[in-house]
């Protein structure tokens, strides 16, 4: 396990019943984080959300997210295990990073 993981620059977004999409509410948060930091470092996106689709008719949105942040590039993956996709994602992330493929990732959800 890699010992020289960081987090950089957490940001929690609205919660709750909101009228704005879920792609959009996942970009204004991701845009908060990135303020600051170099895009072209990312190597990978990781977005959780719980079933978006069944919700709000939303799909795709990992690849979707990383277009809209201008990060078409990247790999972009969605982590979904109900109630723990935040943690599971954050935790794919530090799997990632460990695994000497990825260096840097934004994780989302």
């Amino acid at each position: 396990m890699n010992s020289n993981i960081y987090i950089h620059n957490p940001v929690l977004s609205k919660f709750g019943r909101l009228e704005e999409t879920v792609l959009s509410l996942a970009y204004k948060t991701a845009s908060e984080a990135l303020q600051g930091f170099d895009r072209d470092r990312i190597d990978f996106l990781v977005f959780a959300s719980f079933a978006p689709e069944s919700y709000t008719s939303e799909f795709h949105l990992a690849a979707k997210l990383a277009s809209s942040l201008r990060l078409d590039h990247i790999f972009a993956i969605r982590a979904e295990t109900a109630s723990s996709s935040g943690a599971s994602a954050f935790q794919l992330a530090v799997s990632l990073i460990d695994s000497g493929r990825f260096k840097t990732g934004l994780v989302v959800g």
